[in-house]
């Protein structure tokens, strides 16, 4: 059975929205608005990564003494994944 939907009340519906200003807190990576325009941030050249398709992922490598390997994954968005792989 579906939830019955609340109904916004006469007081809530006045309740004024509030602007907040954090004028002690200063973050360099976020200007205030009008501050940046495109005179003043150009847009930066794309990222080119070296990869060769054409490359076997099984590279050759001798495994260590416990027979384990780390493998890093950086996905397109930058977000890192490691995992420790049993060698036979």
């Amino acid at each position: 059975m579906p939830r019955k939907v609340k109904e916004i009340s006469s007081r809530q519906a006045k309740k004024p929205i509030k602007q907040y200003d954090h004028k002690d807190k200063k973050r360099a990576n976020n200007p205030p608005v009008g501050l940046v325009k495109p005179e003043t941030d150009p847009d930066m050249p794309a990222k080119k990564y070296a990869y060769d398709q054409h490359l076997d992922p099984h590279l050759p490598f001798e495994p260590g003494k416990y027979s384990r390997i780390a493998v890093k994954i950086v996905d397109d968005r930058g977000i890192e994944s490691l995992k420790i792989v049993e060698v036979r």
